[in-house]
């Protein structure tokens, strides 16, 4: 599709080459010479500088050769995903239990298991009854995975992953935007990866990408009641415990441990951090920090903090 045509789509404001020929869209860290990827906000603008993608749908005009400024680029998202990707199914039930194309090795399945088509599950691997496995699927050698789990098309797990009960692997990203006073839904046709010797909890619910992929790597541990938002990534040896939940974007460095009830806005964690419970971490924080409070920063002067607060309390009440 050229680019003026795509930009008469959007009713966007086209700057540069309109016969430029577009084969897909994608995001902005794995963008092609083919793409059109999307800078939606300010965040994204250093990033455009080192993608691959042909041209941009902007915000704002920007020092670029090619892209279309848009009004609403969310939107814009959102036409463009259905442009490109009409036919896009996040979850392929197979007409018969187990897909005739799908790759079982050695594997024990129980009762009322649901596999698409073209989905391999490696050799020792467990699934327990009621499981429902998308299409293109791949699990790795030794997996376990207990009932009533469902993993969307195209997710990608490791070897030796333990899923516990009810948990959603690969589920729709929380993508909107307003338009008229309604919410329209931006599709998500990323996927998700789940690297070797990963845990996941009961009920948890990890979200693929809006494009691109939700990483989990490594020996992550995730406790119950985790919610992971879409394109975010957990690094090696992360422990996660119950209620914690994650905004789309979010980055997570490697030996993490966050503690329950915490939120995690779209920031990055460094290496080596402990978050105490029931923290919001609402900006980036640095390799080997240990932060606590709402919003979430050094724990020493969180401490200080409602050490004082307890004492001005105190006083002005006329405590002893």
């Amino acid at each position: 599709m050229k680019l003026s045509e795509i930009s008469t789509l959007l009713n966007g404001e086209l700057i540069g080459d309109p016969h430029l020929n577009i084969e897909r869209a994608n995001d902005i860290d794995l963008a092609t010479q083919d793409d059109i990827s999307f800078i939606l906000e300010k965040k994204y603008e250093n990033k455009a500088k080192d993608s691959k993608a042909k041209a941009f749908v902007t915000y704002k005009k920007l020092n670029l050769k090619n892209q279309i400024i848009v009004k609403d680029p969310r939107k814009a998202l959102a036409q463009i995903l259905e442009l490109f990707f009409k036919n896009h199914t996040p979850l392929t039930v197979s007409k018969t239990p187990i897909h005739p194309s799908s790759e079982i090795e050695n594997t024990q399945i129980g009762p009322h298991v649901c596999i698409g088509k073209e989905t391999k599950v490696g050799s020792q691997s467990v699934i327990h009854a009621n499981v429902v496995i998308g299409a293109n699927c791949t699990l790795g050698e030794g997996c376990i995975i207990y009932p009533n789990v469902t993993i969307y098309d195209n997710s990608k797990i490791g070897k030796n992953v333990i899923i516990q009960a009810g948990s959603a692997i690969g589920s729709s990203g929380f993508g909107y935007y307003m338009e008229n006073g309604d919410w329209k839904r931006v599709p998500q046709i990323g996927n998700i990866n789940i690297e070797d010797n990963v845990e996941i909890g009961a009920n948890c619910s990890l979200d693929r990408g809006c494009m691109g992929t939700t990483t989990i790597k490594d020996g992550a541990k995730l406790d119950n009641l985790v919610h992971l938002g879409h394109n975010s990534t957990i690094g090696k040896s992360t422990a996660i415990t119950a209620q914690v939940g994650t905004t789309g974007g979010a980055i997570i460095g490697n030996h993490v441990m966050i503690g329950g009830q915490t939120g995690v806005a779209t920031v990055e964690i460094g290496d080596n951090t402990i978050v105490a419970s029931r923290s919001g971490v609402t900006r980036d924080i640095s390799s080997g920090s240990f932060v606590s409070g709402f919003p979430a920063w050094e724990h020493k002067k969180e401490l200080l903090k409602e050490a004082w607060l307890r004492k001005t309390f105190k006083k002005k009440r006329g405590d002893s």
